[in-house]
């Protein structure tokens, strides 16, 4: 492990994620990184991905490397060799940008960081960005999430019950709670969607945000809503976000005759 610096000197941070595309982990990621910027730090947001797409506004301070190291392989072999270019990639860009500490945002980036950086001199730290029990699928990463974390210096997990999930299933050694930070006033981006366009002013909103898809669980929202809409009329459900899940919530919706009430109007930037 690289020695540690004087507290009052910069760090060198890189943050390694799939992609800057509308998510909570990517939120997370532009959060810290442009925090640690304005702090003096010198970071760098690296992504797998081509970076088209970008969602989030990073501090101009914030190196943003995008590897095109990202997609689908046919086949095991495939993927063993597209995963082999990810790790060497990743391990040229940290390289040359030297970290003193590289966070792999989720499983899959934590992974890659742990085989980038063998023989480092860096803190390498993984970043699990939902309940983890969720993506124990018995695949390979699965597996290697298992076994892998023994080597990281440290596993960070938003709550509690998730650190220890982590404890018992991981050989991870280390292991923090740290919650989602959250920036105040909430930030505005395109596009703009004005509230008044899905429900009228006299109704009372329920606002859910985030990524439709099965790991959100936004399925088990609809139906506590359908559970006590009758006995609270005046409440709408409105859920922002894209994602592959949407088409089918929408066709819950209206399964259960909530169509005027659920909306499901896909990426906005005005959540506040």
């Amino acid at each position: 492990m690289k020695d540690r610096r004087r507290k009052d000197e910069p760090e060198r941070i890189a943050l390694v994620i799939h992609s800057m595309t509308p998510g909570g982990a990517e939120r997370a990621t532009a959060t810290m990184a442009n925090g640690w910027a304005r702090r003096g730090h010198a970071v760098a947001v690296i992504s797998l991905d081509n970076g088209e797409g970008e969602f989030y506004e990073l501090n101009p301070a914030v190196e943003r490397i995008a590897l095109d190291v990202a997609g689908e392989s046919a086949g095991r072999i495939a993927a063993l060799s597209a995963n082999l270019r990810r790790v060497s990639s990743l391990r040229r860009c940290l390289r040359r940008f030297a970290p003193d500490v590289v966070i792999g945002m989720m499983n899959t980036s934590a992974l890659l960081c742990l085989a980038a950086t063998a023989g480092m001199r860096c803190i390498t730290i993984g970043a699990e960005r939902t309940w983890p029990a969720r993506s124990e699928d018995g695949g390979f990463w699965a597996k290697a999430r298992r076994r892998g974390y023994a080597w990281l210096d440290a596993v960070v997990a938003q709550t509690d019950a998730a650190s220890q999930w982590l404890r018992d299933h991981t050989r991870a050694r280390h292991v923090a709670t740290i919650p989602n930070a959250l920036s105040w006033p909430i930030p505005s981006s395109r596009p703009v969607l004005a509230p008044g366009s899905l429900i009228a002013a006299e109704r009372r909103l329920l606002l859910a945000v985030g990524r439709p898809e099965p790991v959100k669980g936004f399925d088990i929202l609809l139906s506590a809503f359908a559970a006590v809409a009758d006995r609270h009329r005046q409440w709408d459900l409105v859920i922002l976000g894209e994602g592959g899940s949407r088409s089918s919530l929408c066709h819950d919706a209206a399964a259960l005759t909530l169509s005027d009430r659920v909306h499901l109007p896909g990426q906005v930037g005005n959540v506040a």
